[in-house]
């Protein structure tokens, strides 16, 4: 059985610890979902997923300080993110997503989570639930619908020092998050990593390019045939997510000139 502990290193008693294994993974040891299709699924199978958007960042960030890691999940890229800088910063609203975040970075001292949603302005929006014992993609929580009500802040509201890096992945709602980090991009200028959703994703790109930075778009398959665990055996064929890296052009570092990487 897996025992949850919270960010206070306090056990969590829940229903849906049936619903957990462990397995390794490139950045480190992890509770994950039986019954996730996708992260959880894709760590058990390969022991990552979509860790390459880890190492893009951090190429991309001038100074490796403190990182934000918007909509977090289970942790997976926080653990990354926690061997490359000195502090991190988790957000995830979804509760089971959080217990399971806290219990994945409980032993990292660097790592501090937040369960809160990051947006535009502060105040409580709703959340989706799902249910662990079902299977289906576990990653794809919405905030907006729902009966559970979660914090919202901005990224501004943290009131950071400093701020090298910002990874945003929360389902349609990162130029929310950008136009709520608006002070914190100008006055430290970080790399950013966002997922690219029609739509959304134009304003967002749109709205780093008017703070004057570079954006590129480059997709990312759920299955590398160089994945840590060496397992050819590949369940996601072409399924994948597009996402964008944004650099500022003062602290831009080298051009990203990779296949497959396209400046808008």
């Amino acid at each position: 059985m897996v025992k949850i502990i919270n960010a206070d290193n306090n056990p969590i008693n829940i229903s849906m610890l049936e619903h957990t294994v462990n397995t390794d993974t490139v950045f480190g040891p992890m509770t994950v979902y039986k019954n996730d299709l996708f992260i959880s699924g894709a760590l058990v199978l390969y022991g990552e997923y979509c860790a390459i958007e880890v190492f893009l960042l951090k190429n991309a960030s001038v100074k490796h300080d403190v990182v934000l890691d918007i909509g977090a999940n289970i942790g997976f890229h926080s653990l990354g993110f926690g061997n490359c800088f000195s502090q991190v910063h988790s957000m995830e609203p979804n509760a089971m997503h959080y217990q399971m975040l806290c219990n994945n970075t409980k032993d990292k001292s660097n790592i501090k989570t937040h369960n809160v949603a990051c947006g535009s302005s502060t105040g409580q929006v709703f959340i989706e639930g799902f249910d662990p014992s079902q299977q289906g993609n576990f990653g794809k929580i919405f905030t907006g619908i729902g009966n559970t009500h979660v914090d919202c802040i901005t990224i501004d509201s943290l009131d950071l020092d400093e701020c090298d890096a910002i990874k945003i992945d929360t389902e349609g709602h990162e130029y929310e998050c950008l136009l709520g980090a608006t002070n914190i991009i100008q006055k430290f200028n970080p790399a950013i990593l966002f997922e690219y959703n029609t739509g959304a994703g134009d304003n967002s790109i749109q709205f780093l390019k008017e703070l004057d930075y570079l954006v590129w778009k480059f997709s990312v398959r759920n299955y590398n045939p160089k994945n840590w665990k060496n397992n050819s055996q590949n369940v996601y064929l072409n399924s994948g997510v597009t996402n964008c890296i944004a650099i500022p052009k003062k602290n831009q570092i080298e051009s990203i000139n990779h296949a497959g990487f396209v400046l808008c």
